[in-house]
């Protein structure tokens, strides 16, 4: 079948998985194209280089963008960012990893601490 705009819908819907970090479970949604774009490009000046300064806020959107509650409704708004910045640092790094293992083109899942259950 031929992929039209009457059927793009059915990829839309992106993928999630449920990762155990710290012992809390925690779903993650892959990232749509806009955010991964935009969390590469966060991560660049305004040469386009890479700035290491810049890393860690580009980081902190992506997670809050793929941090999903059991309805599949972001944990954390944009506006309510700042606020992931201040949750338990370990659990904020282990989070932050799996979140950027899973948002890489072509990863099914995330790497950490359990085995992984693709929703």
């Amino acid at each position: 079948m031929t992929l039209t705009r009457a059927t793009l819908g059915t990829l839309t819907k992106r993928k999630t998985i449920d990762v155990d970090i710290c012992g809390h479970s925690v779903r993650l949604q892959k990232p749509s194209p806009m955010d991964y774009s935009q969390y590469v490009m966060g991560m660049s000046n305004s040469k386009g280089e890479p700035d290491l300064r810049l890393f860690p806020e580009s980081i902190l959107l992506l997670t809050s963008r793929m941090w999903i509650d059991d309805e599949g409704k972001r944990v954390f708004s944009d506006s309510e960012t700042k606020e992931l910045a201040n949750i338990d640092l370990e659990f904020y790094e282990k989070l932050s990893s799996e979140c950027q293992n899973y948002a890489k083109p072509g990863a099914s899942t995330a790497l950490g601490e359990s085995e992984k259950t693709i929703v």
